[in-house]
């Protein structure tokens, strides 16, 4: 993923671009509830987004796949 790249959240699907290019790169989904955040790790290469009751997907944006989803309350 290009550094120039902006994620943009609403409802349960945020899309990631390439802000110079204004180029979707792709579309981060599953989440049944509105997103609250947004974040990138150090590499750029995975996104955690989280929602508003508390779960949170983590996305390799190398491949488009979810790593793992953290629910809310769920216990180790």
């Amino acid at each position: 993923m290009a550094p120039a790249s902006k994620p943009d959240m609403g409802c349960d699907t945020a899309l990631v671009w390439n802000a110079a290019k204004a180029e979707l790169l792709s579309r981060l989904w599953g989440l049944r509830e509105n997103i609250s955040q947004i974040k990138a790790s150090p590499d750029g290469k995975f996104r955690a987004v989280g929602a508003c009751l508390g779960n949170v997907i983590l996305w390799n944006l190398q491949d488009i796949q979810i790593v793992s989803i953290l629910r809310a309350g769920a216990a180790d």
